[in-house]
């Protein structure tokens, strides 16, 4: 399994590539966006599965999580993606503020 997702999409949503970790062949990829004195950072490990999402403010950190069991991330408008996962979703928004929303599968 992988998780599906459109490159471009986020390569849009970050406003800019990601750096690979490890190699191409690793599925591993890092992207981040700064915007005021806020900066989120998302890696993907697209084989295993997993995401890393944290929030910073003036370089200190106010949230991070590890996301498993992710099966796609797709655009949810021009600000948002959403993170499908078997637990819920989790929406990565960028405009008005940087910010990350959990939504818990009933």
């Amino acid at each position: 399994m992988h998780i599906k997702f459109d490159e471009y999409i986020l390569q849009e949503f970050f406003e800019s590539e990601p750096v690979c970790i490890g190699g191409f062949e690793t599925g591993m990829y890092l992207y981040s966006l700064e915007k005021n004195d806020f900066k989120i950072v998302f890696s993907v490990n697209i084989y295993a599965c997993k995401i890393g999402a944290s929030i910073s403010r003036n370089e200190k950190i106010i949230f991070s999580g590890n996301f498993r069991e992710v099966s796609e991330i797709k655009e949810s408008d021009k600000n948002a993606l959403r993170v499908i996962t078997k637990n819920g979703d989790i929406i990565v928004k960028k405009n008005q503020q940087l910010g990350l929303i959990l939504e818990e599968n009933d």
